[in-house]
C-alpha cells in the first residue's frame, strides 16, 4: 500500500532529522524551557471544530540573542512530540497551525531555522498538517517569500496553507479563536 509506505519514509526521514539536529532530550531540558519560554510556539492544547489540534506560531517572540537555533529546534520538536503523544487523531486527521506574522521583523527570522523548518514539513514531520493559516504577513512575505516558498511544496501542502493577510475571517472559522490570538 503507498499510504504505508509513504509513511514509512518519513519515519525514516524524520528519524534521520532527529539524529543529525540531536533533538533527543527530556521535557526538563534546559534547552526546551528556554526556547518555550519565548512564547514562539503554543500548543495548549487547543482543538478545532473536528477535534484536530492546533498549534499557535508567533514568530514575532523569537529573540535570537537569547535563544540559539539548536534551543529553537528543540522547543519546536518538543511541540511536534506532544501534539503526536497527546493527541493520537493527529495522526489520522492532521493538525492545524496558525502563524501570525504582525510585527515580525528580519530580527526575529533566521534562515537556517526557516530552512530547517521547511524541510521538516515537506520530508519529514511525523505528522500531518491539516491546515496551516498565515496571518497578518507584511508586504515582502506576500508578495516574494510566499511565492518562492510555495514553489518547494507539493500540490497537497499548496492546497492547505492559507495565506490570510489580515483577514481572520478564514482561520475563525477553522480554529478557535484562542489559537488566533496565541499567535
Amino acid at each position: 500500500d503507498a499510504c504505508v509506505e509513504e509513511a514509512a519514509e518519513r519515519f525514516l526521514l524524520f528519524r534521520a532529522m532527529v539524529i543529525e539536529h540531536q533533538l533527543v532530550f527530556t521535557a526538563d531540558d534546559a534547552d526546551v524551557q528556554l526556547g518555550l519560554s519565548l512564547g514562539v510556539f503554543h500548543f495548549d492544547p487547543m482543538f478545532d471544530a473536528t477535534g484536530r489540534p492546533v498549534i499557535a506560531a508567533n514568530p514575532k517572540n523569537m529573540d535570537w540573542e537569547k535563544v540559539s537555533l539548536d534551543q529553537m529546534k528543540k522547543a519546536w520538536f518538543y511541540c511536534i512530540m506532544s501534539v503526536i503523544t497527546t493527541t493520537p487523531v493527529s495522526q489520522t486527521h492532521g493538525m492545524i497551525m496558525t502563524n501570525s506574522l504582525g510585527e515580525v521583523t528580519s530580527a526575529n527570522m533566521k534562515p537556517a531555522f526557516s530552512k530547517f523548518l521547511l524541510s521538516a514539513v515537506r520530508k519529514a514531520m511525523p505528522v500531518r498538517i491539516g491546515a496551516m493559516f498565515i496571518a497578518n504577513e507584511p508586504f515582502m512575505f506576500g508578495w516574494v517569500m510566499w511565492p518562492m516558498m510555495k514553489s518547494a511544496l507539493g500540490d497537497k501542502m499548496k492546497k492547505r496553507v492559507h495565506v490570510c493577510g489580515g483577514d481572520y475571517e478564514k482561520p475563525q472559522q477553522a480554529v478557535p479563536k484562542e489559537a488566533l490570538l496565541a499567535a
